[in-house]
């Protein structure tokens, strides 16, 4: 068990210091978010063999990146979708245009 805090100790510090580091970067805040992030993960899928077991916190480490996967398309559809319709409403109010509509 003194092994494991020591281990523990050390990831905490190594957390804090690039935590801070990013803080001093310009903006950070995606930075750290994704080292929080990164720290979850790594963390959670190292103690996940010493268990042998998935607990029910591993389980969105499975499944969320699955799912984002999986959104992709849809998200892909939703941005053609809108540029279609951003085209269509720009041909349908060109004649307004033409004749000097202004939008308020």
């Amino acid at each position: 068990m003194d092994l494991q805090r020591r281990w523990d100790a050390k990831e905490a510090k190594l957390t804090e210091e690039r935590t801070t580091r990013a803080n001093h970067s310009g903006d950070g805040s995606s930075i750290r978010k994704e080292l929080i992030v990164l720290e979850f993960y790594l963390t959670n899928l190292r103690r996940m063999p010493a268990t042998g077991e998935f607990s029910s916190d591993s389980l969105p480490l499975v499944l969320w990146p699955l799912a984002w996967l999986i959104s992709l398309p849809f998200r892909l559809l939703g941005i053609t979708f809108e540029a279609v319709f951003a085209l269509l409403r720009a041909i349908l109010m060109l004649p307004a245009r033409l004749l000097g509509h202004r939008q308020a």
